[in-house]
């Protein structure tokens, strides 16, 4: 349900707000205490591109942008 509610948050951000935004990204299913579950590939779906990939022990961050320029 919170990855549903983020991902019309993005859009709305994307069609309706702004030409440019970052986003910031816990990646995978292992964040403890955390519901997100975003892979990559959800992400990219909104037309973002990546700009990094943080990892710390056992956990993913990811850097994403969305420039409507490009």
């Amino acid at each position: 349900m919170q990855q549903k509610i983020a991902g019309q948050s993005f859009a709305k951000l994307r069609d309706v707000h702004t030409p440019q935004f970052c986003l910031i990204v816990p990646i995978g299913s292992g964040w403890t205490g955390h519901q997100s579950g975003w892979e990559p590939i959800d992400v990219l779906g909104f037309g973002v591109s990546r700009v990094n990939r943080y990892r710390q022990v056992d956990n993913t961050i990811g850097w994403y942008k969305y420039d409507i320029a490009t």
